[in-house]
């Protein structure tokens, strides 16, 4: 069985976890799929671009960030990465083309040079390049 929030565009397998936390002022709407992997992956398709929240936030070891790429005829290049609030980057998560799917991926708080960055507010940010656009998505997370 698999929830889909259809706001963030993320699909949890409820097999693997037994809760799922949201907050109303963000997601509304769910949908449920019931059936193996390869169904679901054949059937739950992302509709857009988005750079969803990161989780948990704040945090402090480890965070998740989610993002979407829907269908389209070349790859997307894809960057992803983390700003200071003085608004240096401090790590380049992602550097690479994708094709349509759901990704996450996890930040460890670790700043590129073998070092963990201290604790505040940060910046990541999404940049979504193809044929057809570019789009830039940005989140704020905490670390404690």
């Amino acid at each position: 069985m698999y929830l889909f929030d259809v706001e963030k565009q993320l699909f949890i397998d409820m097999r693997s976890v037994n809760e799922y936390t949201f907050f109303t002022e963000g997601s509304t709407q769910f949908e449920i799929y019931f059936g193996d992997v390869e169904y679901i992956e054949s059937t739950l398709k992302p509709n857009r671009i988005l750079l969803g929240k990161n989780y948990p936030n704040p945090f402090n070891r480890a965070t998740t960030i989610p993002f979407t790429l829907p269908y389209a005829e070349t790859d997307f290049h894809v960057e992803l990465l983390i700003y200071n609030q003085l608004g240096q980057i401090v790590s380049s998560l992602v550097k690479g083309n994708y094709n349509e799917g759901f990704y996450t991926i996890i930040w460890d708080r670790t700043d590129g040079k073998d070092g963990r960055v201290q604790p505040g507010i940060y910046i990541y940010q999404i940049i979504v390049t193809n044929q057809d656009q570019r789009i830039v998505q940005i989140g704020k997370m905490a670390i404690h």
